[in-house]
């Protein structure tokens, strides 16, 4: 019968599911009938992961004697987080029943609780003398399998011999971590360094970008084991660790790192990780709960990837200064001064005059457009001596922004040679790119692309800011 004993099912097996539509009936809830097939497809994922293998149902001969369930919420296709926890809450001489809660919202909602009896061809008992050649192991439950009769037997993960510390990955306080260290064995190695609360610096140079640095702080807080690695696939996958894992070393406010571990590859099904905490010869199968998907990409050691793309970010009142020149029409380069008391000084840096009679309105619309300015990427195909002849070229704009707080950026802009074999409307050969230019910023060796979409209301010049009759 059902476990009276709800309250902890969070420490259940859990599988996730996705709700389609084909599920729904005419009130845009699951039908009925679908919740059977739910905890069918969680009662084959719980046995497959517990025992470790696939498990081949016609030599087990299990069968479904009765099943019951009690529905107490909706479930509609917005509800995207739907999972259903599993436990095994009883064994007899020739049955074993399955308990289940289906849940919302993250586990966070009770939509239905569900029992299922069933019987075995085979009798699962406990053989205290006979369960010595295969043990498999997961978070919650254990299944260990007798040779000799081929029979199983579902215990709680009580009866656990690995020590939980060797299957501890997470981080659960993230707000103390001060420095992440990712190395993999090309030599590529990445270290991760808070800066202050909400920023970080890569390799100590570079800022780092905040919306990956989020992601990476995230996986580290909320990692779980999913399940141990099969017996058949253990020393396969701990020699894959071993040649081309990525290192992690996750540090507090310690000299020595909190947690170590490796993170491999992707599962056959991509929807898992295999990792290994250091000192430990134990590999497991990793997982985010509600991700469908695998983590080693969020532990990349490119830093190019981690590098942060914001050419500027300031808000109106906090920019003291913007300058635009333009070497091959000189007439529209100028300069913007904050002077302070919403007032701005407008210049004509080819006759260095200062404008009075300008178009405040324009002036002010423009200086709104400075938040979260972002080059598109790094040009890393490129060659050293073509990358250098782009530099000792004469740019199309030099563009320069500093904020009050005496932060200063300097960009030069450059035309970008199309790469595709495109023709104008007159069938005259397209010579350079008309989406993209390229860009160095603040003098650094890295050669970045932006675009004209993001560009294009930055890069304007003098006569936009003159009333009609002055326009150049």
């Amino acid at each position: 019968m059902l476990s009276k004993d709800l309250s902890n099912y969070h420490d259940w097996h859990r599988t996730q599911l996705k709700i389609r539509f084909a599920d729904l009936d005419k009130l845009a809830h699951v039908n009925n009938a679908k919740y059977l097939t739910y905890l069918e497809s969680a009662r084959i994922e719980y046995f497959q992961q517990i025992i470790g293998e696939e498990v081949n149902w016609s030599k087990q001969g299990i069968i479904l004697a009765k099943a019951s369930i009690d529905f107490l919420l909706p479930i509609q296709l917005e509800d995207i987080e739907v999972s259903v926890y599993t436990k095994c809450t009883r064994i007899g001489s020739k049955s074993f029943d399955l308990s289940y809660v289906i849940t919302k919202d993250q586990g966070r909602i009770v939509a239905s609780t569900g029992f299922t009896a069933l019987v075995c061809f085979v009798i699962i008992i406990i053989l205290l003398g006979s369960f010595a050649a295969y043990k498999y192991f997961t978070q919650h439950y254990i299944i260990l399998k007798d040779p000799k009769t081929e029979r199983y037997i579902v215990l709680d993960k009580t009866n656990s011999t690995i020590k939980p510390e060797l299957k501890d990955f997470a981080v659960k306080d993230t707000a103390t971590i001060t420095k992440i260290f990712l190395a993999n064995k090309n030599g590529k190695n990445i270290t991760l360094a808070r800066s202050s609360k909400s920023n970080w610096l890569v390799n100590g140079q570079y800022k780092a970008r905040k919306d990956l640095v989020k992601v990476l702080l995230k996986t580290i807080h909320s990692i779980e084991v999913k399940s141990p690695v099969a017996k058949a696939a253990r020393e396969n996958v701990i020699k894959r660790l071993a040649s081309g894992a990525t290192k992690v070393e996750i540090y507090t406010h310690d000299k020595e790192p909190t947690k170590v571990y490796y993170i491999g590859g992707a599962t056959q099904n991509t929807m898992g990780t295999y990792m290994l905490l250091e000192n430990s010869s134990e590999p497991f199968v990793i997982h985010l709960p509600y991700f469908y998907g695998y983590l080693t990409t969020r532990y990349t050691t490119d830093i190019h990837q981690w590098r942060g793309k914001t050419v500027i970010s300031l808000a109106f009142k906090d920019i003291k200064k913007v300058q635009i020149k333009y070497p091959a029409v000189p007439e529209q380069s100028f300069s913007i001064t904050n002077k302070g008391d919403w007032s701005y000084e407008l210049k004509a840096l080819s006759s260095d005059s200062i404008i009075k009679n300008y178009d405040s309105t324009a002036l002010k619309i423009y200086l709104t457009g400075f938040k979260n300015i972002q080059f598109e990427g790094f040009e890393q195909k490129i060659t050293k001596a073509a990358k250098d002849s782009i530099f000792n070229s004469i740019p199309v704009n030099i563009f320069t922004c500093q904020g009050v707080n005496g932060e200063e950026v300097v960009m030069k802009s450059y035309l970008k040679p199309d790469s595709e074999d495109r023709v104008d409307i007159d069938g005259k050969p397209i010579i350079y790119d008309v989406d993209r230019m390229y860009a160095r910023i603040n003098n650094t060796n890295d050669l970045v692309t932006i675009q004209y979409f993001v560009f294009d209301e930055l890069f304007i010049g003098l006569s936009n800011f003159l009333k009609t009759k002055d326009k150049i």
